[in-house]
């Protein structure tokens, strides 16, 4: 398993180093945009596999004034890239060109749109270009990252200061060594307590970037400083994913809430014992995350069928209800002959069994209530009557709350007809 040879992307006078995971080529499209002034090999590459294994294509590339792509010219006089943030001069370039420089990638990978996976710095990248481009973005996963509307002094409140102090007293590094034994240096402080560095792997992909700039804290000062002249977190409406570590020594758990919070319909995933890296015992979980994500997005995306009448004819679907006590479900299953309706008791459960078609009625009775009772359709919302709650889309589990003991179907034209027994792939 082997990344191709590197290429270059441009956006006008900056030359963007790509390259791209030979497993899994023919995937969904990933883009991987990595943190504050390292390169694409900081990328662990069993992540990568992991990422290949879950159904991507997965690529990465160096951000401006990392790795292989182009240094930018520009005054950096604080000892401590991170002051920055309070730094008013006119930065070297703004935060609408890092994620401009995301989308040049992209078009030089050839994909019209991709899923992003930002951690870090990387993170708060994504989540711009998730709102400068959101018709690019299928989906983001922010990992181990600041909230991107959040500037200056702000973004204090979200950073652990004792580890910033400890990156200060970092030394310069002028030869290779030293500029090895500070990346092994920076691979220690954003470890996770909670699982062991593999310090030779660690070593592998710092010595991969080592000779391109590692220690260059201007280009460090230069990344950080870039403003964000867009739109808030609020505005993005791309489906999204923010994981964090609860032991994440540099940037606080907060950072992860405040960004799922402020993204409408985020999920946010706390990891425990996690630092501010992915140990190699996460990758699989992450990865699983991530193709979770790309599941929920391509689902949501696809079209609803209009509402159609149950007619008899050739059976191409088949839904199941199960009903018990307070729930409801449908479930999808490929089938049989002729439509019908059927049920069988099991297990203290009524269960209805429906072929295809696409709506129906169906009407829970019980002696201790009244009858609730609800109308479907091929990814429509239920009427609702007399306490009956839910929603039913293609593909998702619904639930319709109210009424236990007896069903008993409506018998529209085309000929619904219940009958004992019914097929057992129902049971849930």
């Amino acid at each position: 398993m082997t990344w191709t040879e590197r290429r270059f992307a441009r956006n006008d006078t900056v030359e963007l180093a790509y390259d791209q995971f030979q497993e899994g080529a023919g995937g969904e499209p990933l883009l991987l945009v990595m943190g504050l002034a390292v390169s694409r090999h900081w990328w662990p590459r069993e992540l990568c596999v992991a990422f290949a294994g879950a159904g991507f294509s997965v690529a990465r590339y160096d951000q401006r004034d990392a790795g292989e792509s182009t240094r930018q010219p520009g005054n950096a006089s604080p000892s401590n890239p991170f002051a920055s943030l309070t730094y008013r001069r006119n930065a070297a370039y703004t935060a609408e060109d890092l994620a401009d420089d995301t989308i040049a990638v992209m078009d030089a990978l050839g994909w019209k749109s991709a899923h992003l996976f930002g951690h870090s710095l990387g993170g708060v990248v994504a989540q711009r270009v998730a709102l400068r481009h959101p018709d690019r973005v299928r989906t983001l996963t922010s990992s181990a990252a600041l909230p991107s509307d959040v500037g200056g002094l702000g973004a204090f409140r979200h950073l652990r200061l004792g580890t910033l102090a400890k990156f200060a007293r970092i030394k310069p590094a002028h030869s290779r060594q030293e500029r090895i034994a500070t990346g092994l240096a920076v691979a220690r402080l954003c470890a996770s307590p909670d699982y062991l560095l593999d310090e030779t792997e660690a070593l592998e992909r710092i010595t991969a970037d080592v000779d391109t700039g590692i220690a260059d804290a201007k280009a460090q000062y230069r990344q950080i400083g870039a403003k964000w002249h867009g739109p808030s977190l609020a505005e993005l409406r791309v489906p999204t994913l923010v994981l964090h570590g609860t032991d994440d020594p540099l940037l606080k758990p907060s950072a992860g809430r405040a960004t799922a919070a402020a993204i409408r319909d985020a999920r946010l995933v706390l990891q425990p014992g996690v630092g501010h890296d992915i140990p190699r015992e996460r990758h699989i979980a992450v990865a699983s995350e991530v193709r979770a994500l790309a599941n929920q997005a391509s689902q949501a995306s696809e079209p609803v069928r209009p509402r159609q009448q149950l007619t008899a004819g050739p059976l191409t679907r088949r839904r199941s209800v199960t009903f018990c006590p307070f729930l409801l479900r449908w479930r999808r299953a490929v089938t049989g002959p002729a439509p019908e309706l059927s049920a069988f008791i099991e297990g203290g459960e009524e269960v209805w069994d429906w072929d295809d078609g696409a709506s129906g009625r169906a009407v829970c009775n019980t002696p201790r209530a009244a009858t609730p009772e609800a109308t479907w359709a091929e990814g429509g919302t239920p009427s609702d009557t007399n306490g009956a709650e839910g929603t039913e889309t293609s593909h998702r589990t619904t639930r319709l709350r109210g009424g236990p003991a007896e069903m008993r179907a409506a018998r529209p034209p085309g000929g619904l007809r219940p009958r004992a027994g019914g097929p057992r792939l129902a049971r849930s």
